[in-house]
């Protein structure tokens, strides 16, 4: 996901967002702040050039400030349909394809890899994957936070995961 309030975004957003049947993605943290209309992110495809951003971003932050790594939220992967950078296509009766973006997402997270790793080699790349761990993925990562993916059944029942989750699930996912 992308912050949505800057220079960057406004120039390659289009190129950059995720669509569903040419629709863009819903822009998430839909919110009021400071009387305003205000929106956290919006998911970017990892097949468009955000990717090379992103890494360059990463790169370019732990050079100037020494950072030891990048923690990267929602890092899940996704269908897209964006034809402005090649996601999305016609099959041959006509119908409208929208492909997973997984091998795309495994691509950019090993190049983050390799780009943190190659600048400071017991940095990290830590990423959130939200409610759709993907092993083919996320493997890329030093660290990896999981655990969304049964919030629902935690509401109103704090002590789920201690009463109810069976142990071989939670090792399976912590």
């Amino acid at each position: 996901q992308m912050p949505d309030n800057n220079r960057f975004y406004d120039f390659y957003g289009a190129e950059w967002r995720i669509t569903q049947n040419g629709v863009p993605g819903g822009k998430s943290f839909r919110s009021k702040w400071l009387g305003k209309e205000f929106y956290m992110c919006s998911p970017v495809c990892p097949n468009s050039s955000y990717a090379k951003f992103l890494n360059w971003c990463v790169a370019n932050l732990m050079l100037k400030y020494g950072l030891d790594g990048v923690y990267l939220d929602g890092s899940q992967t996704g269908s897209c349909d964006n034809s402005l950078h090649g996601c999305g296509f016609k099959d041959a009766f006509g119908r409208g394809i929208t492909p997973r973006n997984d091998l795309a997402c495994r691509e950019s997270f090993r190049r983050l890899y390799q780009t943190i790793h190659g600048i400071r080699p017991d940095g990290f790349l830590f990423t959130h994957a939200n409610i759709q761990n993907a092993p083919h993925v996320h493997s890329m990562s030093d660290l990896i936070l999981p655990g969304e993916e049964i919030m629902p059944a935690i509401f109103g029942h704090p002590n789920m995961y201690t009463d109810d989750l069976a142990l071989e699930r939670w090792q399976s996912s912590y």
